[in-house]
């Protein structure tokens, strides 16, 4: 047999287009000559599932990823990802809030980076101390009591979803929007800015997502709205699109392949001994006509597979893939903002069968969790 490593670079750089993330990086190990051929990709990995972003390893404190695909865990040694609370973006990028809400974009599986200006304040204004920080509200024509908050209690709650409007990896023109909780105002950044831009709107915001190059967003009410990002940034078009009561209950946007655009309702129910402690117990799903701006429920999506929870919803095609479960939703749990730490809902993660209304274990009872940041769903996009 002859050398591997004299192989035609053009024949492993083939041989790379059918390689997921993982196989890359060994691939890129064999020799110095397929190390080389590694670092030119420029083409996406194969098609793969989502991976799962956990939390810091106790002993190594090095950031911990779940391989769907290989039922394996990784550990990553980002330094920005080090006792910081994760948002899933879109895109295979996070939106980072550090310890002292010094807030990234950054992209795991390639390292690159933006760093942003610290996260903004609620409402009026904020002020930084040593071991905590104050928050300012402000209703005209006055300004409300002062609330002071620790470092770590304001990392935990002060972003409650991150997306983009397009990948960073092919463009420097994106905007990315974060939801702040509280009032959860809208605010965007774009590169080269030095401070993020808050809307002056204060409209109860449930969801948003960004579809086709444009934002939107779902209200209080269920009334939906588009999002419009130039100068002097506002919600426009509101309209109801979802007529029943869902109230108490969760929605999440998914983007099929820049088709159709889906929203989907999780209910929850209390746990019969504790009445914080909340547990998924169903899911719906609608399909959005954006012409009539209505929501049509759907009883099957084609067999694709749904990844939800503290992230941009994600659709995988069922027929692409063998290790997930067809007219399935996967969700991890995402209402562990501001509860204690026994009480964060961590064990809420399963799979939900659209087709029998049932929901199985994801995961072993053993994995590993923590109270910094909530599990979320990552498709690897290192290029």
């Amino acid at each position: 047999m002859g050398n591997w490593s004299e192989l035609p670079r053009d024949l492993l750089r083939s041989i790379t287009s059918f390689l997921p993330i993982a196989d890359i990086h060994r691939f890129s190990s064999v020799c110095r000559e397929w190390n080389f051929v590694s670092k030119e990709i420029t083409h996406p990995p194969a098609a793969q599932l989502p991976w799962l972003v956990l939390t810091d390893h106790e002993i190594t404190k090095k950031r911990m990823f779940y391989n769907m695909s290989e039922k394996k865990y990784y550990q990553f040694d980002i330094p920005e990802l080090h006792g910081a609370r994760c948002h899933g973006s879109s895109f295979g990028w996070l939106f980072v809030v550090g310890p002292r809400l010094e807030t990234h974009l950054i992209n795991p599986f390639s390292g690159a980076k933006h760093s942003l200006p610290r996260a903004p304040p609620y409402n009026f204004k904020r002020e930084y101390y040593d071991d905590y920080l104050i928050e300012y509200g402000y209703k005209y024509p006055c300004i409300l009591e002062p609330c002071i908050f620790s470092y770590e209690l304001m990392q935990r709650i002060i972003v409650h979803k991150a997306i983009l409007s397009a990948d960073p990896n092919k463009c420097t023109d994106f905007v990315l929007m974060i939801m702040l909780n509280g009032d959860h105002k809208l605010a965007i950044w774009r590169v080269g800015d030095k401070d993020w831009t808050v809307f002056k709107e204060n409209r109860y915001i449930l969801e948003i997502t960004c579809f086709k190059g444009q934002f939107f967003a779902l209200l209080v009410g269920n009334k939906f709205a588009t999002v419009d990002v130039g100068p002097e940034p506002k919600l426009i078009k509101h309209k109801q699109c979802l007529r029943e009561c869902t109230s108490g209950a969760a929605r999440y946007f998914i983007n099929v392949s820049d088709i159709s655009l889906l929203l989907v309702v999780r209910r929850t129910k209390k746990d019969e001994n504790d009445d914080e402690h909340f547990t998924t117990s169903e899911f719906r799903v609608f399909e959005l006509d954006l012409e009539e701006v209505e929501a049509y429920e759907i009883e099957d999506i084609n067999g694709d597979t749904l990844f939800l929870g503290k992230n941009s919803g994600i659709n995988v095609p069922f027929r692409e893939f063998s290790g997930c479960r067809e007219n399935c939703i996967y969700f991890s749990s995402d209402a562990c903002d501001g509860l204690p730490e026994e009480k964060y809902g961590y064990d809420d993660m399963g799979v939900w069968s659209i087709v029998d209304e049932t929901i199985k274990p994801l995961f072993e009872p053993n994995v590993y969790m923590s109270p910094t940041s909530c599990p979320i769903w990552l498709v690897p996009n290192p290029w």
